[in-house]
């Protein structure tokens, strides 16, 4: 990703971005992307202001999003199984439903994001938040996330959760699931 945004300093933009409070509080909900925009540029100099730009706005076009997961997400809907989105994200998702996202927003019964309830994984809060929206049955979910914390936050709340380590784990799980 870093190549083609024209970075050659990955650790100033991995500290000054994604290591950072504001990204945190995007995700949140508590600062625009206007806001993390302008504020990534006077910390981090005008010179950067092209690259923070396309990071901010479209980092996603940088990003493998698992595209093989969603002909075993397809099956799965045919076996009457519900697919929901429970994500630490902040508006942005709503251009990803509608761009690289779009065909698998076609197969979602439903989503909870961070920055429109203003809670995070880890918090029970926000997993509840889904459960309820959703009216759903915690015995019938399995939470499917890569950090640990996130994972022994939902069985805490006795949803089945697995952590995914590895990328080929996803594909498996769902296939296990089809079984």
């Amino acid at each position: 990703m870093v190549f083609r945004l024209g970075v050659n300093n990955w650790g100033l933009f991995n500290k000054f971005v994604f290591q950072s409070n504001l990204w945190i509080d995007l995700d949140n909900g508590k600062i625009s992307l206007e806001f993390l925009e302008n504020q990534l540029i006077d910390e981090m100099g005008h010179q950067y202001q092209d690259q923070i730009h396309e990071l901010v706005w479209n980092w996603f076009n940088y990003v493998d999003l698992y595209d093989e997961v969603y002909e075993l997400i397809k099956q799965l809907k045919k076996k009457n199984f519900q697919i929901y989105v429970l994500s630490n994200t902040s508006s942005i998702f709503h251009i990803l439903l509608d761009s690289v996202l779009s065909k698998v927003s076609s197969v979602l019964d439903g989503y909870v994001i961070s920055c429109e309830v203003k809670m995070m994984k880890p918090q029970k809060e926000i997993y509840l938040s889904l459960v309820n929206k959703y009216q759903l049955d915690i015995k019938d979910c399995i939470f499917l996330d890569d950090l640990e914390e996130n994972v022994e936050a939902a069985r805490t709340l006795g949803i089945k959760a697995l952590q995914i380590k590895e990328r080929k784990e996803i594909s498996n799980i769902l296939k296990d699931l089809l079984n």
